[in-house]
């Protein structure tokens, strides 16, 4: 969002409800910098009616991804973590992701857009992992599995093992990392060797804290 046209907004906004009805506004919030220097101008903006939510860079993966899901918008990562889980059969994938609460037809629509352009294999009815796809997917999962099963951390207390904090749930939010590996193993289906591999889980959290979208304490 830019400062300057805070004063535009809301006049915006109220043209594109006359025409989307329902129509959830998302505001990206670009860092910190953006706070200290516009605090006023975001505050307004936060503060309407009409503003659902915000995302920054950082807490994307979670926030974003769950304002496509609360629409009911199907992305390929969510059926790759579908397919994981599964035997590969695209009926039960499908299955799986109705079960999730997505529309039939909107299973069909992504399956058919993410087979076509590649993102996952098709042979028959059968649906697989791209090779060059595995560390985004299980990267993501972890991200997944600390926003599922991550609970507050109260800042200034004594930790008894060392914890991954994840972003998009508020300043101290995450688990414990014994506790993490093991829920991650629990929900990996394919990829449980992946995330059993120290060395593999170590650089999978080495890359999601270099991004910014967890933090060790």
């Amino acid at each position: 969002m830019s400062h300057k046209n805070v004063d535009q907004t809301k006049t915006s906004r109220d043209r594109v409800l006359q025409k989307f009805q329902g129509t959830r506004f998302v505001e990206y919030v670009d860092g910190a910098g953006y706070f200290s220097s516009l605090n006023s101008d975001l505050r307004k903006i936060l503060a309407m009616e009409t503003t659902h939510s915000f995302i920054q860079i950082r807490s994307a993966p979670i926030r974003l991804r769950r304002e496509l899901q609360a629409l009911g918008f199907l992305t390929p990562l969510e059926i790759e973590h579908a397919l994981i889980q599964s035997s590969g059969d695209e009926a039960e994938i499908g299955a799986a992701l109705v079960a999730q609460g997505y529309h039939g037809d909107e299973v069909h629509r992504a399956i058919a857009h993410a087979t076509k352009h590649g993102v996952i294999h098709k042979n028959g009815t059968k649906l697989a992992l791209r090779d060059d796809r595995r560390e985004i997917v299980r990267q993501h999962l972890l991200l997944d599995v600390l926003s599922i099963n991550g609970r507050d951390v109260q800042p200034g207390t004594a930790a008894s093992a060392a914890s991954v904090l994840v972003s998009g749930h508020g300043a101290f939010f995450g688990l414990e990392m014994d506790e993490l590996v093991n829920v991650a193993i629990a929900s990996a289906g394919e990829l449980r060797d992946d995330i059993s591999h120290s060395q593999t889980f170590a650089a999978d959290i080495k890359a999601l804290s270099q991004r910014g979208f967890t933090m060790m304490r």
